[in-house]
C-alpha cells in the first residue's frame, strides 16, 4: 500500500488521526494518513497555507508594497481613456472641416482647419505625456507586485527584468507583456501554490482577450495624416480611411485602458483575499 520507505524517526506517524500530511520523502508533496498507512494519494503541498505563508512572510520583513500606486496608475488610465474619448469626438470635428476645405478651399475655412490642427497638436503631446508617465508608473506597479512576497514566484514564467523590459524589446513586444500579466494575475491568486507551476492554470478572465487587442491597436492617430489626405490630389476615400484609422487608434485607447483598470483591480484584490483552501492546509 506504501511507497515511502519506513523511517520510524519521522516518517511513520504512528498513533496521529487520518489527514493530508507533509511528504516525507517528497518536497511540496502532502500524502494521505488513514490513520494506520500511509497511502497512494498526493497533492501539491501549500503548508502552513498561501495566506497564513504570505502573513508570516511579510511579518518578517518580506514585500508587499501599497496598494495606493495602483490606484494611480488606474487613476492615470482613466485619464486616458476620457483623453482617447475626447480626441476621437475631435477627429470628427477635424474630418468636417478637412471636408469643407477640400470642397471649398477658401481662406476662412483654411484658417479654421489651422486653427483645428494647432489645437489637435497640443492635444496630442498631451495624450503622449499622460501616457509616457502612466506607462512608467504601470512598469514601476508590475515590478513591485513580481517581486510581492504574496505572489507564488512558481508561477512566473520569466524573471522581473525581462517582464518590465519586455514591453521595449520588438518583435518580443507583440506578446510577452501579455504573458507577463497574465502570470501575475495567476501568481497572484491566494491558492495559487495549489495550482501548481506554470502549466497549471485556471481559464484567462476574457477581459484579457479585450485588452490585450485593444492595446495593440492603440494609439493618439495622426490629423496630420488626415490632412495631408484632404489634398485635392488624393481621392476623398484616402480621407475617409485616413480618419477610421485615427478613430480605431483612439477607441481602442479607451477599452484597452478600460480592460487593464480592471486587470489591476482583480490582482489587488488576489493580494488582499483570504486563501480559500486554508481549512486543507490546516489539516497538517
Amino acid at each position: 500500500m506504501s511507497t515511502v520507505p519506513y523511517d520510524p524517526a519521522a516518517a511513520f506517524p504512528i498513533g496521529a488521526p487520518e489527514g493530508w500530511r507533509a511528504d516525507p520523502n517528497l518536497a511540496d508533496t502532502e500524502r494521505f494518513w488513514d490513520g494506520l498507512h500511509w497511502t497512494d494519494e498526493t497533492r501539491p503541498s501549500v503548508r502552513p497555507g498561501t495566506y497564513a505563508r504570505t502573513q508570516q512572510a511579510l511579518a518578517e520583513g518580506g514585500r508587499s508594497g501599497s496598494r495606493a500606486l495602483g490606484g494611480v496608475v488606474q487613476g492615470l488610465l482613466t485619464l486616458c481613456g476620457l483623453l482617447a474619448a475626447a480626441l476621437f469626438l475631435y477627429t470628427i470635428v477635424v474630418f468636417n472641416a478637412l471636408s469643407v476645405w477640400r470642397l471649398q478651399p477658401t481662406p476662412a475655412a483654411e484658417q479654421e482647419v489651422d486653427k483645428l490642427l494647432l489645437l489637435s497638436t497640443l492635444a496630442t503631446w498631451a495624450d503622449l505625456g499622460l501616457r509616457t508617465i502612466t506607462g512608467i508608473l504601470f512598469l514601476v506597479w508590475l515590478g513591485i507586485r513580481y517581486t510581492d512576497t504574496r505572489v507564488d514566484h512558481r508561477v512566473l514564467r520569466r524573471s522581473t527584468g525581462v517582464a518590465i523590459f519586455s514591453w521595449i524589446i520588438p518583435v518580443l513586444q507583440l506578446w510577452w507583456p501579455a504573458q507577463a500579466v497574465k502570470d501575475l494575475w495567476h501568481a497572484s491568486r491566494p491558492d495559487a501554490a495549489r495550482l501548481g507551476g506554470v502549466g497549471a492554470r485556471l481559464p484567462v478572465p476574457s477581459v484579457f482577450f479585450v485588452w490585450w487587442p485593444a492595446w495593440l491597436l492603440a494609439g493618439s492617430g495622426s490629423t496630420a495624416v488626415m490632412t495631408v489626405l484632404a489634398q485635392p490630389q488624393f481621392e476623398l476615400k484616402w480621407l475617409i480611411w485616413g480618419t477610421i484609422g485615427t478613430g480605431v487608434q483612439q477607441l481602442a485607447t479607451l477599452i484597452a485602458a478600460w480592460a487593464l483598470i480592471v486587470i489591476i483591480n482583480q490582482v489587488e484584490d488576489h493580494l488582499v483575499a483570504d486563501d480559500p483552501t486554508a481549512a486543507f492546509d490546516g489539516n497538517i
